[in-house]
Order: structure tokens, then C-alpha cells, then sequence
């Protein structure tokens, strides 16, 4: 529980002066299922009682947030987090 709320912690402060929007509801539930194997995207939308939809929308944002595409990308992320 403690790496969870680090990991979404760690990823608030990456995009805090982005103008990202979030669907803080749907973030945990893409938190959990990015950090663990055993869990699908069905699995944490039902408990988490979030949209399938939601839950998957915001797992794209948070691996474009910790893997850009791009160098420029990286770059820009890293000078927005600094």
C-alpha cells in the first residue's frame, strides 16, 4: 500500500505545473494495475467501482507521463517537473 501511494505521490508531483488533466478517480485504479501482474483492467475498474473506459484512459496518460515518446517530449516533461 505505502509503494502505491508513493508511486501516484511521485506521479502527482510529476505533472504538477502540466496542464495534464486527470481523472483523480481512475488513477488509483491505473496505479494498481501498472504496478501489479495479477490484476486486470476488469479486475480493478469493479472493485474500485471506476468505468473500464476511465481506468484505461488514464493508464495511457500515466505511461506517456513516465515514458515519453520523443526526446523533445522527455524534455519538456523534464523541465516542467523541475
Amino acid at each position: 500500500m505505502d509503494l502505491l501511494l508513493y508511486k501516484k505521490f511521485k506521479l502527482e508531483r510529476q505533472i504538477k505545473n502540466s496542464n495534464i488533466k486527470l481523472n483523480y478517480a481512475a488513477l488509483g485504479p491505473a496505479i494498481v494495475f501498472r504496478g501489479s501482474d495479477k490484476f486486470s483492467i476488469n479486475d480493478v475498474s469493479q472493485v474500485f467501482k471506476v468505468p473500464k473506459k476511465a481506468v484505461a484512459n488514464e493508464i495511457d496518460k500515466v505511461t506517456h507521463i513516465q515514458k515519453p515518446r520523443s526526446k523533445n517530449a522527455g524534455k519538456f516533461l523534464k523541465l516542467i517537473t523541475d
